[in-house]
């Protein structure tokens, strides 16, 4: 597959397919040529290296609509990754797990060897999808990198600001706990750190008043709460 036919995808929200296991094979000939086995093999690998969870299992494959290409296990549960070069420590879903060893892996094999073009053009495609994808913040904090499709406060919008004041405590990234830490009151405003346990995903929660700072700032004395900041 050449970079020519990676190029030519729908301009809309890239769509991940799921390919049967008949034509697992296939697939990988189609994209990788005689490096499909080199390139399963690394993903397996990096997998082992930095999800701690990880003791074997069955694997789903995707083809991308932009010509791209990812595997992930299957699996309902999360998995804890630790990866030394990057400092990350973190929870992700069977799917966010995969893209990320499968970025890692194809990121490897992109520094030298034969396909180079190939190896690079598909990483460029999983990219693209992963920076679409619920956990992209996660996903690519996991490679060392920010996400570059989203800015502060993406998943944070005006209803959902609306149920956090009236007791919502459901992540918007993974649906996990949210966790609330420390509460800084200055003056006529509360601030508060708030994270997810699950995924990681964190924001600040600043909350304005009208008189007395109430001992809980979510009774805020019908004062708007503005959320803001991703890390």
């Amino acid at each position: 597959m050449t970079s020519s036919d990676l190029e030519q995808s729908s301009g809309g929200p890239i769509q991940a397919r799921h390919v049967s296991e008949d034509d697992c094979k296939p697939l990988m000939e189609r994209h990788f040529g005689p490096l499909k086995n080199v390139v399963i093999v690394d993903v397996y690998w990096q997998m082992r290296e930095t999800c701690i969870d990880y003791s074997g299992g069955s694997w789903q494959f995707y083809e991308l609509s932009n010509g791209g290409f990812y595997m992930a296990p299957i699996s309902d549960t999360r998995f804890r990754v630790h990866i030394q070069e990057t400092a990350f420590d973190g929870s992700l879903t069977a799917d966010a797990v995969g893209i990320v060893a499968c970025l890692t892996a194809l990121s490897v094999l992109a520094l030298g060897g034969n396909s180079q073009e190939v190896i690079a053009t598909h990483l460029g495609a999983l990219r693209a999808f992963a920076a679409e994808h619920v956990e992209c913040t996660m996903i690519f904090a996991a490679i060392g990198e920010a996400c570059p499709q989203r800015t502060p406060g993406t998943l944070i919008t005006p209803d959902w600001m609306r149920r956090y004041a009236e007791g919502e405590d459901e992540c918007p990234s993974c649906g996990g706990s949210l966790e609330g830490r420390e509460i800084t009151i200055e003056e006529d405003q509360a601030s508060q750190e708030v994270n997810c346990t699950e995924c990681g995903y964190s924001f600040s929660a600043i909350y304005g008043f009208k008189g007395v700072v109430p001992d809980d700032p979510k009774e805020n004395n019908g004062e708007a709460i503005y959320l803001d900041g991703r890390k």
